[in-house]
């Protein structure tokens, strides 16, 4: 069995080979080591396992998800994307990358048209293909999900917003809500 070690006077670990009756070397790099010695430290990270917290990773709390909600039901008639009384939900101040973005809300069909809820990047028109969205045959109320990839240029000034349309008369909808998660860069 070897020893891995870190003396706090230096940069380099030390290892210890107890097979071969103790003694040691300074590792300066990964390349210094043996397959065997490797496959030994591999095991023993996977056995002993590592106490991280999360808040030691470099980076982590500018990509911990992101969400945001809007309570109010609000109605549109609108057959195109839109706004809402209340905009949103809304995240903005995003870094370019690739998101996981997971959205829904309660649609009211009191009429029984369909109802589509999508996200606008940077201000871009919606499409339908994004949308979460009722099929709505009869009047009825739905929770409505959806998730997708989003890719996003541009330096902390990405902003997505969610927008509105039905496919006929004026129905609501509400506790509308939007998580994002970066995945990866862009």
């Amino acid at each position: 069995m070897s020893d891995y070690y870190q003396k706090p006077e230096q940069k380099a670990f030390h290892y210890v080979d107890r097979k071969r009756g103790g003694g040691g070397a300074i590792i300066n790099s990964l390349e210094d080591i043996s397959e065997e010695a490797l496959g030994e430290l591999k095991l023993w990270i996977e056995q002993a396992g590592l106490s991280l917290p999360v808040s030691s990773i470099q980076g982590y709390a500018r990509d911990a998800p992101q969400q945001a909600f809007t309570p109010a039901g609000e109605s549109t008639s609108s057959t195109t994307y839109t706004d809402l009384a209340t905009v949103g939900p809304e995240i903005t101040n995003l870094s370019a990358g690739r998101y996981l973005a997971i959205f829904g809300c309660i649609y009211d069909s009191a009429s029984g048209s369909d109802g589509f809820m999508s996200p606008s990047v940077n201000g871009a028109v919606p499409i339908d293909n994004d949308a979460a969205y009722a099929k709505a045959s009869v009047a009825n109320r739905y929770n409505i999900v959806r998730g997708l990839i989003v890719t996003l240029s541009g330096s902390n000034t990405n902003t997505i917003t969610m927008k509105y349309r039905v496919s006929g008369t004026t129905n609501s909808f509400e506790n509308r809500w939007l998580v994002l998660t970066r995945v990866s860069n862009a």
